[in-house]
């Protein structure tokens, strides 16, 4: 039309339009700025549809989601109320198809109309929403369900409450599940699964457990991803043990383990430094005919870093570059680091060089094991290159990064560039530390060292320093009050010497010779021989 909708009209074959005392051509629908997908004819919706035609047709309209176009094929295709079997089986159609759009306005047609909605009409609409990962939708259906009360059995309670889990919303999730069973409906494995995951999902890893405990009660079994999500809902928390010996329980039933049951309890090694059962679950993957993959290589890797086993986690590494499994990011981040606190520093640079050799990414981790590994063989500026690299790289900076740069800096003589960033760092979202403090007011010191004057400022910026750090709960180590102390002796200061020592008397901060002798260099500087 002129207008640029489409007027749609369809041919009526003789015989049927003289018995209904139709014209040839009937208007049917006028959509307005309708769009059809190329080489579709409007004809070809809306002629010849029958009950196995509906699905196909309304296939078409999934570009556009127009809902006068979806209205008005299943008008044609129904020009009476279908049968409830028929609607069930043709939302389970767009269901199978991921069409979660068509499957809601196909509902939506449903009820304009009036026709019987029953549960196994919403439950398949709910499945094309969860296929769809559509959440938010499913959970808007479900509240329909409720306003108009239509009944929920068990396979609609299970898709509410992994909609709740994919949503976040794991405490409606596990009241979802507790109406249940409290209403005495019939609960199934895959509706604990998704309870359990739901609390998993939250960090609650002790409604996990006690949702696997009452699983017995119910007489319902638990599967492998029962077991899973339990075992990983405890080690993300920290409580290995636990995670650790749900594994032992799941190796006297009759469930099977999988890669992820393996990755799990891995996982949990390296959370409580156990490398030695680390290696072990990895030689019985072997025996089970599990090929370890990357993710449980590098909790291996992690655990036998915290184990202080490094010698060990380079040789994991040499396992999975021969294995052909993939080196990944985080990887290379675990054994840098593992190189790094064993001691070997030329072999962390060496490492972190075939890392971008690899054309692997760099984190934060493999970054700042590099950047310390520098400072360590006292090569300040390649650290500093480092630091300067991930910038460019746009890997995020941590406390880590900040302290061991600030000792780049210190290295080379740099104390401004110093300061600097010691005083940037909460711009950065990045505490201070006693190290960082210490590292800056050491800064501070041999500046004034190198400076050598009495008139030297450098003895107040320490102990400006000094008050920052107790202002914000950071606590002034020997380290600190050495630093501080001698920059007030090198510029003349003694009593300032004095009262730092005292202070360190009162904070129970153990005194040295560093410090004593430092303070009884201020007070002879000014012939004051009593301290």
């Amino acid at each position: 039309s002129g207008s640029g909708g489409l007027i749609v009209f369809v041919r009526v074959s003789a015989s049927k339009g003289a018995s209904c005392g139709r014209r040839p051509y009937r208007l049917v629908h006028i959509w307005p700025r309708a769009k059809l997908l190329p080489g579709f004819r409007a004809e070809d919706t809306l002629l010849g549809l029958q009950d196995g035609d509906a699905l196909k047709s309304l296939l078409r309209w999934k570009a556009s989601l127009l809902p006068d176009g979806v209205f008005a094929t299943l008008d044609q295709a129904f020009p009476q109320a279908p049968e409830p079997c028929t609607s069930t089986r043709l939302l389970s159609g767009l269901a199978k198809q991921c069409e979660s759009g068509l499957a809601l306005l196909t509902l939506a047609w449903h009820d304009r109309n009036k026709y019987e909605l029953n549960t196994y009409h919403y439950n398949a609409v709910l499945d094309a929403c969860a296929k769809a990962d559509t959440w938010t939708n499913a959970l808007l259906l479900f509240g329909m369900m409720a306003q108009r009360e239509v009944q929920c059995d068990t396979i609609t309670c299970n898709v509410a409450i992994s909609a709740c889990e994919k949503g976040g919303r794991w405490e409606k999730a596990f009241r979802f599940f507790r109406k249940m069973t409290q209403n005495q409906a019939e609960t199934s494995t895959i509706t604990h699964n998704a309870a359990i995951s739901a609390c998993e999902t939250a960090g609650a890893w002790e409604e996990s457990l006690h949702l696997w405990i009452a699983m017995p009660q119910t007489k319902v079994e638990s599967d492998t991803i029962t077991f899973n999500t339990v075992i990983s809902a405890c080690e993300k928390d920290g409580s290995w043990e636990q995670a650790l010996q749900l594994f032992r329980a799941m190796e006297g039933s009759a469930v099977q383990h999988s890669i992820i049951t393996f990755g799990a309890a891995i996982s949990a090694c390296e959370k409580g430094a156990e490398w030695e059962r680390a290696l072990h679950l990895i030689s019985v993957m072997a025996k089970s005919k599990l090929e370890p993959n990357t993710i449980t290589f590098n909790a291996a890797i992690s655990a036998c870093d915290k184990g202080g086993e490094w010698a060990m986690g380079l040789h994991l590494f040499s396992v999975m570059a021969e294995s052909s499994v993939e080196l990944s990011t985080i990887t290379f981040g675990a054994v840098i680091g593992a190189s790094g606190n064993g001691g070997e520093q030329a072999r962390a640079l060496q490492l972190f060089g075939a890392m971008a050799q690899s054309m692997v990414e760099a984190n934060t981790i493999a970054c700042n094991s590099a950047i310390g590994a520098c400072v360590k063989l006292g090569e300040w500026e390649q650290a500093l290159q480092h630091y300067s690299d991930m910038a460019e790289a746009k890997v995020e900076y941590n406390a880590i990064t900040f302290n061991a740069t600030i000792g780049a800096f210190g290295m080379g003589g740099i104390w401004e560039n110093a300061l600097q960033m010691f005083g940037g760092m909460a711009r950065r979202a990045a505490e201070p530390t006693t190290i960082h403090s210490n590292v800056v007011i050491s800064a501070c010191q041999e500046r004034g060292d190198s400076e050598n004057t009495s008139q030297s400022g450098e003895w107040k910026q320490c102990l400006e320093l000094m008050n920052r750090m107790e202002c914000t709960n950071i606590k002034s180590n020997t380290i600190t009050f050495c630093a501080a102390i001698h920059s007030c002796d090198k510029c003349g200061m003694w009593e300032e010497s004095v009262q730092l020592v005292r202070a360190m008397s009162r904070n129970t901060v153990e005194l040295n010779t560093i410090s004593c002798n430092a303070a009884i260099s201020a007070c002879q500087r000014e012939t004051a021989l009593e301290v």
